[in-house]
């Protein structure tokens, strides 16, 4: 089953979830990357110390 362009940008915004709290006066933010409907990578803001 392929995964609509949608059901990505969910992932997006749970891989987001993962920084909260994390991330001082940053906005958590999540993103990732798919190559033919796939992800492929995935990361989240971090705070810098």
């Amino acid at each position: 089953m392929n995964k609509t362009d949608q059901e990505f940008m969910w992932e997006a915004v749970l891989e987001g979830g993962l920084a909260q709290g994390k991330t001082g006066t940053n906005s958590p933010v999540g993103a990732i990357i798919v190559k033919d409907g796939e992800i492929v990578g995935r990361g989240h803001t971090l705070m810098q110390k």
